[in-house]
């Protein structure tokens, strides 16, 4: 048994041994940095001062009020995606209509930050509705003009108040 630990102390490391380690201590400090640099732009990205307005609206939003004329209950949800790149606006409303029947609305919209408060977009409908979005922000609200001359046009005011709901 002694001479088993002596030798075994005593050995030399085989060459082909060696090489296998070294293969996998490359490649796991090589994963490793990969992950590292993976997770670099969502850090540059959520310290961005251009997006603090829309990193406010993130999150889900629910309100109570009226549509086309009906009560309706409205669901909004903004959320960073595609890499962080754009923040998406899901947009939906419910409603009853007269006779009782549900009626629904949903809509979508990327929006784009171009510039310091400056933002692009484009919105598209459960009513086959596209339309292009400018906007701008300021401390309290995210203003965005849609559509063109030749289509239709209109107006969007989001804006946060203390209660932290959305009023339209």
């Amino acid at each position: 048994m002694d001479q088993a630990l002596a030798n075994y102390k005593n050995r030399t490391p085989k060459p082909r041994f060696i090489e296998k380690l070294m293969k996998r201590t490359v490649f796991f400090i090589a994963l490793s940095f990969l992950t590292l640099i993976s997770l670099v732009p969502l850090a540059v990205r959520a310290d961005d001062p251009r997006d603090t307005f829309l990193n406010r609206l993130s999150g889900v939003w629910k309100a109570q009020g009226k549509a086309f004329g009906m009560e309706a209950n409205f669901h909004m949800k903004w959320e960073w995606v595609l890499q962080n790149r754009f923040i998406q606006l899901s947009y939906k409303i419910e409603m009853r209509g007269k006779d009782g029947q549900p009626q629904t609305f949903e809509g979508t919209a990327f929006y784009k930050p171009v510039a310091n408060g400056k933002y692009e977009g484009t919105w598209f409908d459960s009513q086959r509705a596209l339309h292009p979005i400018h906007a701008t922000a300021d401390s309290t609200a995210l203003i965005a003009i849609w559509g063109t001359p030749e289509t239709e046009q209109g107006k969007l005011i989001y804006r946060l108040l203390y209660s932290l709901r959305v009023r339209r």
